[in-house]
């Protein structure tokens, strides 16, 4: 049996959409993280065959207003002759929804 993340190793085709996807935790202590990003930065993980690279980071706001939880994207597209584009998206989740008993009752109405 192969393990599935060499299956990219092996001689032939490898499709496009191939990824690689490596994780932080929010339990992990510092010097894990540390330990992982030199992992990478050994093996050399973005190199001239990468097409492309995803950043997605989850965020609690409680800090003005309603509390939400965001998804910050980033994305970062790669091409031959050199260039780097970029894309950042945002997104909130509300926990709280209504802010006021008031808009509960005004919904309701409507």
């Amino acid at each position: 049996l192969l393990r599935p993340e060499l299956a990219p190793s092996l001689p032939g085709e490898v499709d496009d959409d191939a990824t690689y996807e490596f994780l932080f935790y929010p339990t992990m202590n510092l010097t894990e993280i540390h330990q992982r990003l030199s992992y990478l930065e050994q093996r050399r993980w973005l190199d001239g065959e990468t097409n492309g690279l995803s950043i997605t980071a989850l965020l609690l706001n409680a800090e003005l207003g309603r509390p939400r939880i965001e998804q910050l994207l980033l994305e970062f597209s790669f091409n031959r002759g050199g260039g780097i584009y970029w894309k950042i998206s945002l997104e909130s989740l509300f926990l709280k929804p209504f802010p006021s008993y008031l808009s509960i009752l005004v919904d309701v109405l409507w």
